[in-house]
């Protein structure tokens, strides 16, 4: 099936995040069944499975596919370990629009942007490209104001290509085009010529961490019609940033 709502780079940063998050609402199942269980929620035999799976320096991203999470999965492995899932558990995409989605993404059109946006950031922490420090936090080749094409890590395999440069005072622009049609989206005016389903945004490093988006502005989106309600589902966590806050002009 295509809805695999919760979905991550590949890395120990990302699954801490979800397991932080499952930890709270499962509070008490055992923390190293919570970590078999997540495995095989992601297809994977066992905890040592998954952690020998993380993309590390050298391999290349293309070739790593992101983990995403199967409810059915998760449940038989929890059982078998001798627990029942309460009531209140209702599956890793309410935990993920609960725990990770703002208030502004009330539609599938601003999920798509929300979901391109964070899969961006995400997977720039994960290659370790960027952190979210304002100073020094630029680790490209180039760590000038000079961006840099990277992998950004989609559920399905669906392909997508990011851009990331400094455009100072601690910010980041980030381009994102899933089905990206070349190196298109470097450029700065970014549209349907740069993919199937192409967002642009911010990301705020100095007066805090987020994804520039308000009432204001923030997102830029184009998708293609077809794409859409998929594209929403793809809900990737934030980790040690959100995914809105205030658009400075």
């Amino acid at each position: 099936m295509w809805r695999r709502p919760c979905f991550l780079p590949p890395c120990v940063r990302a699954v801490r995040t979800v397991k932080s998050a499952v930890t709270g609402a499962l509070p008490n199942i055992p923390s190293s069944h919570l970590s078999e269980a997540l495995a095989a929620a992601a297809g994977f035999r066992t905890n040592a499975a998954l952690t020998a799976a993380f993309w590390s320096p050298g391999k290349d991203p293309t070739a790593v596919p992101a983990f995403a999470f199967k409810d059915d999965l998760f449940l038989s492995r929890i059982t078998e370990l001798g627990h029942t899932l309460p009531s209140t558990w209702l599956g890793f995409e309410s935990l993920a629009r609960k725990t990770w989605v703002g208030k502004p993404y009330t539609n599938d059109r601003t999920m798509v942007a929300r979901n391109l946006m964070v899969a961006g950031v995400a997977s720039g922490l994960a290659q370790n490209l960027f952190t979210l420090d304002s100073r020094g936090g630029n680790l490209w080749q180039n760590e000038g104001r000079n961006g840099t094409l990277f992998h950004v890590w989609m559920p399905h395999d669906i392909p997508a290509l990011g851009w990331v440069s400094d455009i100072g005072f601690g910010e980041l622009s980030i381009h994102i085009a899933c089905w990206p049609n070349g190196e298109n989206i470097r450029n700065g005016q970014v549209g349907f010529w740069a993919g199937e389903a192409v967002s642009s945004g911010w990301l705020e490093r100095e007066q805090g961490k987020w994804i520039m988006n308000d009432y204001r502005g923030g997102i830029t989106l184009n998708v293609r019609r077809r794409l859409q309600k998929k594209l929403a589902e793809c809900i990737a966590p934030t980790s040690g940033f959100s995914d809105f806050g205030t658009f400075f002009l």
